[in-house]
């Protein structure tokens, strides 16, 4: 190495650490302006409120006569990942927030299939039909609902059986 460059060495040094510091400088000089509240007043807001009501109040399906819902319109093809079905609610004063119902999968033959529980929050008004979409129970895409268009592919045909196991019911709609 020459002498010149050697001489330079320490003024780009400085100038390195001095950029360096010039950065670090100027991250330290943000800060944030906002003071909080004070402690008894962020608890005075807190205790303040009255306590909220339950969102939903649950029934149990099968004790409301007659039935409520009516399920209707279920549609599964054979590489659908998704199930669907339309719920119907019957009833002229209960706005329903969701729906646990028990879905039963049989062959041809009427045999079971598959057994399974499904949990579905839907805004349901009095008098109104939703469609509902759940994860599909054929995870490997063999299985084709009857009433669905029939697949060019060999696959298996299959029936439900649906069942409201419990009804979330809004307990003021309006409000």
């Amino acid at each position: 190495m020459n002498s010149p460059t050697l001489s330079r060495l320490p003024a780009l040094l400085a100038l390195v650490a001095a950029s360096l510091l010039g950065c670090m400088d100027a991250h330290a000089q943000r800060c944030n302006t906002l003071a909080p509240l004070p402690r008894t007043r962020q608890q005075k807001c807190i205790t303040d409120q009255p306590p909220s009501p339950a969102p939903f109040d649950t029934v149990a399906a099968p004790t409301l006569s007659p039935a409520p819902l009516q399920f209707s319109g279920y549609d599964k093809t054979l590489r659908a990942n998704r199930e669907t079905l339309f719920i119907t609610n019957g009833s002229q004063t209960l706005h329903v927030g969701g729906v646990f119902f028990t879905i039963e999968y049989l062959d041809t033959q009427g045999r079971q299939l598959h057994r399974r529980k499904v949990r579905q929050h839907v805004d349901l008004p009095p008098g109104q039909t939703r469609r509902i979409d759940f994860p599909s129970w054929d995870r490997q895409c063999s299985f084709y609902y009857r009433g669905s268009t029939r697949p060019r592919t060999s696959a298996i045909p299959y029936t439900v059986r649906l069942r409201p196991d419990t009804l979330l019911i809004h307990p003021n709609p309006l409000q």
